[in-house]
């Protein structure tokens, strides 16, 4: 429980700052694309405690609702990308060489391309399509981590279970003709469950960089929805002259990253701790 603990720790500031960015904007969604020329550039006060932005918007609504967007694209994007990464990987690792090269080489592939490069490519095509199940460009977003992010666990899953499939257990249920479903939820899925979260953990920090890249450069979340990455463009034109349009939300961006990646390690090294 002691080795935990910090896990623990992580885990309830993350939950807590999800709840928060649900729930502030919930109670104050007219503070979100409410401009106030009189509170223009405003610094913080104490009833606009992260003060207002160059249309006088309240700040730190904004910055809170961004992040919701965040959690949004990494609740819709991560389980599905992750579990065709499992899927795929644990396919990959058990099939013949054949099938493994074949496999293998479509992941070298997407491995080749430059990750920023290949989002920008794939989010230009869906917005040529103008689908608008989602406002602002978020399904785009969704789509493109979806269509990138099962390539590292797939990697990762299918060199353990190249280790698993060698085990008397697995050969045992292959002498008894059963198939490769069986084989993955009852041998393959118990083994690799540990690391299966420890990546996803590690993958949700690039997840939410992803976006504030994309709608930095502008084909991410549009105006006036907020976005960390759009608020950081925005107030990286006032830097000299009103700083905390910038400051806050991308030291905002840097601690929610920050906390996802400590929250990989941990699990990493917990991994590493048990299996000795």
């Amino acid at each position: 429980m002691k080795n935990k603990l910090p896990i623990i720790l992580i885990l309830i500031v993350i939950i807590t700052l999800f709840i928060a960015s649900f729930a502030i904007p919930f109670f104050f969604e007219n503070n979100i694309y409410e401009q106030n020329a009189a509170l223009k550039y405003a610094k913080p006060s104490e009833l606009y405690i992260l003060g207002n932005d160059y249309l006088g918007r309240d700040m730190f609504v904004r910055i809170c609702y961004a992040i919701r967007n965040s959690f949004i694209i990494v609740i819709c994007s991560i389980p599905i990308s992750m579990l065709f990464g499992i899927i795929y990987g644990a396919y990959a690792g058990y099939s013949s060489v054949t099938v493994e090269k074949i496999m293998t080489s479509i992941m070298n592939i997407f491995e080749s391309t430059p990750e920023f490069l290949l989002a920008i490519l794939i989010m230009v095509v869906i917005s040529g399509l103008d689908i608008k199940f989602f406002d602002g460009g978020i399904f785009g977003i969704i789509a493109t981590v979806i269509i990138l992010s099962w390539v590292k666990i797939a990697r990762i899953i299918k060199n353990e279970t190249k280790k698993i499939a060698n085990n008397d257990y697995v050969l045992y249920s292959e002498l008894k003709n059963a198939r490769f479903g069986h084989i993955f939820i009852f041998h393959i899925l118990p083994g690799i469950r540990r690391i299966a979260i420890t990546t996803t953990a590690q993958k949700i920090s690039s997840v939410i960089f992803l976006e504030a890249f994309l709608s930095y450069i502008g084909i991410g979340i549009q105006p006036p929805n907020p976005s960390l990455g759009i608020m950081i463009y925005e107030g990286a034109k006032y830097i000299r002259t009103y700083p905390h349009l910038l400051l806050f939300p991308a030291a905002t961006l840097f601690i929610v990253i920050l906390l996802f990646n400590i929250l990989g390690e941990l699990l990493k090294f917990e991994n590493k701790i048990e299996n000795l």
